[in-house]
C-alpha cells in the first residue's frame, strides 16, 4: 500500500466540457442566492428558538463557506472569497454579540466546524480556530452522545461524521479538545475485530459517514484494524448494495433484511412477483414501517454522492489502490452531472428515481416538513454545491515518486515534483468518449512516475502511444497504467479504451431486470418496455444511431413481441427535468422466454 496526496482544489483547472458548464452555472446562481444576509437570518433564527423555514441557519452557514472557499480555490474567482469573507465575518459577528448563536445540533455542528476549518486552512484567517474551540466547548456542555446510542436516534442524527471531522480539526489544530471529543462520539462496536452484525436499520448516507470518520480514525490512531473495517464496509456496500449508477438507497435504507431489496424496490407495487409472499411494506432506517414511494426515491443523490466522495477519497489517500476512483466515476456521471442543477429559490433534485415504470426528474421537494416549514436551500442543495467543489479535489493524487490520476476529467494537473513545477493537460471527452490525451509541459526534462487509472469497464483492447509510437504497457481494468520516465516539454500520451454496451442485473435475485451501460454512462429508454435479445452481447441488436454519437437503437423485434418496435436509448444525465425515462427493463432471451414468463405471471 503507497499512500498518495490529493493535488488540492488549486491543483486542478477544469477545461471546457459538461463538468465546468455545471460548476459555473452554480457559481453564478450561488453567487446571488442566497444572500449572507438570508444565512444569518436563519442562524439568528435558531439563536431564538424560533423554527427555521428552510435549512439555511448554521447548516447553511457552515456548508456554504466550505462550498464558497473550495470552489475560489479551483477557480481563483475573486467574488467567491469576498462572500466567504463576508459569512465568517456575519457568523463571528452574531457570536460576539450574544454567545447563544453557538448553539447548534449535532448537524449543524459538524457542518459549521468543517466551514470553520476550510477558514483556517485555505484563507489562513488564524482566529478561525479559536471560533473552533468556542463552538466545541459549547458541543461539549450540550450535546451529549448517549442521547444518539439508540439505532433509531443514531440514523436519523447525522452524528457518525463528527469522529471524522473532529479528528482532522486535531489533525490540523494540534488542540487536544478535538481529540477527546472525537473518541466520545466514536462508535464502540468497531472496536471489536468484527463489523457491526445488523445493518438492517441504518441511514444510508449516515453509515457511509460513519465509515469516513473510522478511516480518518484509522490515520490518527494509526489503528489498521479500523482501516480493514473500513475497507471491508466500503466493498459490501458498494458490490451488493448499489444501483447500475452508483447510487445506494432505496428510501435512504442501506442494508435491509430481506434480499432482493434493490430489485423489489424498482418494481409496481401492484407486480405479480409479489404474490409470493414478498411485498413493498418494509422497515425503514428509522425502524418505521413504509411503503414504496417515488417521492423518497431510491437514492438520496446529492448525500450519496458526498458520502461517496469523501469516504473513496479518504481511502485513495490512505492505500493508494485505484478501486477507490470506480464509484467515484460512476457518481460524477450518474449522480452529480445528471443533476439538473439549482432553482433560484434553492431547490435542487434531492432523490433520484430508477423505477421500472418510469421516473422523472424533479427540483421539487415533495416531503413536507414537519411543522409545515418550507424545505428550500436545504441541507441537499449544500450537498449538491460541495460536490461540485468536491470534484477538483478527487481528480489527482501524487507522491514522492509522481502522479497518478484517478478521474478522466478535462482538465488541467498542476503539481511540483522534485521541486520541480509541472502541467499536464488532459484532454477528453468523458464521459462519453474513449480516447484521453495527456500532454506534459515543464521547464526542463522532470524524471517521474505517471499513472492512469483504467476503469472498471475498459475490459476491451486498451492502447497506449507515446508520442505517436505505440508503447508495450499494461493496461488492465481497476490498475494503474504506468510510465517511470523521464518527460519532457511537449510530450504526448494518447490512451485508448474502446467503450461496449453491456447489461448490468440490479441483483442477484432479478438476474433479468437489466439497466444498459455505455461505458461508466448509465443509458435509459424514451418508452416502457421489455427487452429481447442476447444478454452477453447487445451489440449485436443495439446499435449507433446514425448522427446521434451519444445515443442507441435496437433493432426492429427485440421490444417485446412486436416485430417492428424499437426503443431508443441515451444517457442519463442528459435527461432534461420532467420528461419521463426508464432505466431498469426485464430482458428475456427470446420471445418463447417472454411468453413464458407472461404466463407463469397470470
Amino acid at each position: 500500500m503507497t499512500a498518495l496526496k490529493s493535488v488540492g482544489y488549486q491543483g486542478v483547472r477544469l477545461l471546457e466540457g459538461p463538468f465546468k458548464t455545471q460548476r459555473d452555472k452554480c457559481i453564478e446562481q450561488i453567487l446571488l442566492h442566497p444572500s449572507v444576509g438570508e444565512i444569518i437570518n436563519g442562524v439568528m433564527a435558531r439563536k431564538t428558538k424560533t423554527e427555521k423555514l428552510s435549512c439555511s441557519g448554521k447548516v447553511g452557514a457552515g456548508v456554504f463557506l466550505s462550498a464558497y472557499i473550495r470552489l475560489y480555490l479551483s477557480t481563483e474567482d475573486e467574488r467567491l472569497q469576498e462572500k466567504s469573507l463576508a459569512l465568517y465575518n456575519a457568523w463571528t459577528a452574531c457570536v460576539q454579540d450574544d454567545s447563544d448563536c453557538l448553539d447548534c445540533d449535532v448537524y449543524e455542528y459538524g457542518t459549521l466546524m468543517e466551514g470553520l476549518m476550510d477558514v483556517s486552512e485555505y484563507m489562513g484567517i488564524p482566529d478561525a480556530k479559536t471560533y473552533m474551540r468556542l463552538l466545541t466547548e459549547h458541543a461539549v456542555r450540550n450535546l451529549d452522545p448517549e442521547n444518539y446510542r439508540s439505532e433509531k436516534a443514531k440514523a436519523e442524527s447525522s452524528s457518525s461524521v463528527l469522529p471524522g471531522i473532529l479528528y482532522r480539526a486535531y489533525e490540523m489544530a494540534g488542540d487536544g479538545i478535538f481529540r477527546e471529543l472525537a473518541e466520545k462520539w466514536a462508535d464502540p462496536q468497531w472496536d471489536a475485530e468484527k463489523s457491526g452484525e445488523d445493518h438492517s436499520l441504518h441511514h444510508a448516507r449516515s453509515y457511509m459517514e460513519e465509515l469516513t470518520s473510522l478511516a480518518v480514525s484509522s490515520r490518527i490512531r494509526r489503528n489498521p484494524h479500523e482501516l480493514r473495517m473500513a475497507r471491508s464496509e466500503y466493498d459490501a456496500v458498494f458490490e451488493s448494495n448499489t444501483y447500475a449508477t452508483g447510487g445506494y438507497g432505496p428510501a435512504e435504507t442501506l442494508l435491509r433484511d430481506n434480499t432482493g431489496y434493490l430489485g423489489d424496490a424498482l418494481l409496481s407495487t401492484w407486480d405479480p412477483r409479489f404474490k409470493d409472499g414478498r411485498g413493498t411494506l418494509n422497515r425503514n432506517y428509522a425502524g418505521r414501517l413504509a411503503i414504496r414511494s417515488d417521492a423518497h426515491g431510491n437514492c438520496e443523490i446529492s448525500g450519496c454522492t458526498q458520502a461517496v466522495l469523501k469516504l473513496s477519497h479518504e481511502l485513495m489517500e490512505l492505500t493508494g489502490d485505484p478501486e477507490y476512483g470506480i464509484w467515484v466515476e460512476r457518481l460524477l456521471i450518474n449522480g452529480l452531472l445528471a443533476q439538473p442543477g439549482l432553482t433560484e429559490d434553492g431547490k435542487t433534485m434531492a432523490h433520484a428515481d430508477y423505477f421500472v415504470d418510469g421516473a422523472l426528474k424533479t427540483r421539487e421537494r415533495r416531503q413536507l416538513g414537519r411543522l409545515g416549514e418550507s424545505l428550500v436551500w436545504q441541507k441537499c442543495t449544500g450537498s449538491f454545491l460541495l460536490n461540485v467543489a468536491e470534484l477538483a479535489n478527487v481528480i489527482a493524487y501524487q507522491d514522492e515518486r509522481g502522479i497518478s490520476l484517478s478521474q478522466l476529467i478535462s482538465s488541467e494537473i498542476f503539481f511540483e515534483h522534485k521541486e520541480q513545477k509541472v502541467k499536464i493537460r488532459v484532454e477528453s471527452g468523458f464521459p462519453n468518449r474513449s480516447e484521453v490525451r495527456f500532454t506534459f509541459h515543464s521547464e526542463a526534462p522532470v524524471f517521474l512516475r505517471f499513472r492512469v487509472r483504467i476503469p472498471d469497464w475498459a475490459d476491451g483492447l486498451n492502447t497506449v502511444f507515446l508520442n505517436g509510437e505505440a508503447q508495450s504497457i499494461e493496461c488492465a481494468p481497476n490498475y494503474w497504467m504506468t510510465m517511470e520516465q523521464m518527460f519532457q516539454e511537449g510530450d504526448q500520451i494518447l490512451l485508448g479504451m474502446p467503450q461496449r454496451l453491456r447489461f448490468v442485473p440490479v441483483d442477484a435475485q432479478h438476474p433479468n431486470l437489466v439497466a444498459l451501460k455505455y461505458g461508466a454512462e448509465v443509458l435509459t429508454c424514451n418508452e416502457m418496455t421489455v427487452l429481447v435479445g442476447d444478454m452477453e452481447h447487445p451489440e449485436n441488436w443495439i446499435q449507433p444511431v446514425p448522427g446521434c454519437p451519444d445515443d442507441f437503437e435496437t433493432l426492429p423485434g427485440h421490444a417485446g413481441v412486436d416485430e417492428s418496435a424499437v426503443r431508443r436509448f441515451s444517457p442519463y444525465w442528459k435527461n432534461g427535468e420532467m420528461t419521463w425515462y426508464f432505466m431498469y427493463h426485464e430482458l428475456y432471451r427470446d420471445k418463447e422466454d417472454l411468453c413464458g414468463h407472461y404466463t407463469d405471471d397470470k
